[in-house]
């Protein structure tokens, strides 16, 4: 979603209800991942995933170590779709929104080379709970 300055209509005339709804547009269902609202200079989810997908690629590249990604939930996303190798065309729906300090752990079989989404947005350690 993008935010639009306050009083400024909808480009489809719909209103919306609720706190700070009225500066909302949704990406509309055919432009989802070039869409890129009313903020100029604002990344679209396109170029958001590619800039993402490059990163985990250079990841993946060092196989002799362990990675740990710190992100935050929007780009979650695409760190998951680039590790299952799912294209950025076909991402614009979806979103693997995590919890606030929450872990999700990705898995590489050498064996087999498949990638596994072991967990997603697991709290237990906030708890104290022990995998």
């Amino acid at each position: 979603m993008v935010r639009l300055p306050p009083g400024h209509p909808r480009p489809d005339g719909c209103q919306f209800r609720g706190a700070g709804a009225e500066r909302q547009v949704p990406a509309p269902d055919d432009d989802r991942l070039d869409h890129r609202g009313p903020i100029r200079g604002a990344e679209t989810r396109r170029e958001v995933a590619v800039r993402v997908s490059e990163c985990v690629s250079e990841l993946m590249a060092d196989r002799s170590h362990d990675h740990v990604v710190v992100t935050h939930g929007y780009a979650q996303t695409f760190v998951i779709t680039a590790w299952l190798q799912i294209p950025v065309e076909a991402a614009g729906f979806v979103s693997f929104a995590p919890k606030p300090g929450s872990i999700t752990h990705l898995r590489h079989d050498d064996s087999w080379r498949n990638r596994t989404l072991v967990d997603l947005a697991d709290t237990g350690h906030l708890s104290g709970r022990r995998p």
